[in-house]
């Protein structure tokens, strides 16, 4: 067998096992295009093969590449090319095993009744881009973030390729629009592993509302562009949630967030990608959790350079309440990230509501983000207690996460 038919037939047996992840019909009719229109920059036949599959899988290419990568990782690190195991090891994407800190790390879900300030920041939360001996071997597609902080002696974080390992022979699937040369050294501070039902709620109003409803998790999303209003937003969700027990992440505005004593920001993307190092680290160094947005593998890359709190994915299913430029990635492609990022707490994002809501935690994901579950909902305070046991019941289910 020639090896252009090995390649194929080995492409076609990954499609197959992995046909779950695709985003529409009939893969295997897709891949003799990406078969035929391989990326030239690209030496390993093992990652060939993994790339044309992921395209035909619905991946968007700099994902298909990430995986590609990661794939030829774990077949160096395993010795063998196994087409039915997704890869889902950390150290495969760059990523540092590391365990859960003991601060962030509940089997009790987060209900409001925990102390859940988890202040001490011991590093263990620091993603490490390791380069072992197998991924400095030639014909490794490349798809480090690159830019992040360099190893202070504490951490060791630092995942550069310089310029004389970009040669020919590499695909190149780098993130490379993180933020830039000063970026912020240290992990952010920790929040719990499970942070439990998560509301992303309009105002203050509502954010109080649900807090006091028993949410542990809210997150004020308020779009204004009027810097006094954010001001006084951000400060009346502080005060809603006081004595509650309640995380608050603010959206967005990280610098109301921290006047106004948040717990937590969350950014999306596009956020992150607009600040520099001296940003993120006036966050950090205010104590604020963090939390990040992403919507597939090199975006999940990016949001753990900066060392997040927490990492947010989606959107699982259609939503209609902002433009997606990806479409929905599905609780299967769901369950995958989530075991790539299990050492770090994680949040589920996109069109969930009570009847998706078992579906989604079978993912193993840490936490789900509702919206328009509750602020839709005719009786909120009732949807509240239904979500809530929900989570519980999945709980009771689940091993505790060691």
């Amino acid at each position: 067998m020639s090896q252009t038919s090995e390649l194929d037939t080995l492409a076609r047996e990954i499609v197959r096992q992995h046909s779950h992840l695709a985003l529409q019909a009939e893969p295997l009719e897709r891949l003799p295009i990406y078969l035929t229109s391989l990326p030239a920059a690209s030496a390993e036949p093992i990652e060939q093969t993994v790339y044309a599959a992921c395209r035909a899988l619905d991946f968007i290419d700099i994902d298909a590449r990430c995986v590609a990568s990661a794939w030829q990782r774990q077949s160096a690190r395993t010795g063998q090319f196994d087409p039915s195991a997704w890869p889902t090891e950390p150290q495969d994407f760059g990523l540092l095993t590391l365990p859960v800190p003991e601060q962030a790390r509940h089997c009790e879900h987060n209900d409001g009744d925990l102390a859940r300030h988890c202040e001490n920041n011991d590093g263990d939360l620091a993603r490490h881009c390791e380069r072992s001996a197998a991924i400095q071997e030639p014909g490794f597609m490349d798809c480090h973030v690159t830019d992040v902080p360099r190893n202070d002696g504490d951490l060791a974080r630092h995942c550069e390729r310089s310029a004389a390992i970009q040669e020919p022979g590499f695909m190149d699937c780098r993130v490379t629009d993180v933020p830039r040369n000063d970026v912020p050294i240290g992990a952010f501070a920790p929040c719990p592993h499970p942070l439990g039902l998560y509301a992303v709620l309009p105002d203050a109003a509502w954010v109080g509302r649900m807090a006091r409803a028993g949410v542990p998790t809210v997150q004020l999303r308020f779009k204004s562009n009027d810097p006094a209003a954010i001001k006084r937003e951000a400060e009346a969700a502080v005060q809603a949630v006081h004595g509650t027990g309640a995380l608050l992440f603010i959206n967005d505005h990280w610098q109301a967030a921290i006047a106004a004593g948040a717990y937590g920001v969350h950014l999306g993307q596009e956020d992150l990608e607009g600040l520099g190092g001296a940003d993120l680290n006036a966050i950090r160094a205010a104590g604020l959790r963090l939390g990040v947005s992403s919507h597939g593998y090199a975006e999940m890359l990016r949001a753990a350079a900066v060392q997040p709190s927490y990492i947010a994915m989606g959107a699982v299913y259609a939503t209609t309440l902002k433009r997606m430029a990806t479409p929905p990635q599905g609780p299967a492609r769901l369950k995958m990230y989530a075991a790539l990022l299990r050492n770090l707490p994680t949040v589920a994002i996109g069109g969930i509501d009570a009847a998706r809501l078992p579906e989604v935690l079978a993912s193993g994901v840490g936490s789900v983000a509702v919206v328009r579950a509750l602020v839709a909902a005719d009786q909120p305070e009732t949807q509240v207690a239904t979500l809530k046991a929900m989570f519980e019941r999945e709980r009771t289910r689940m091993p505790c996460r060691t």
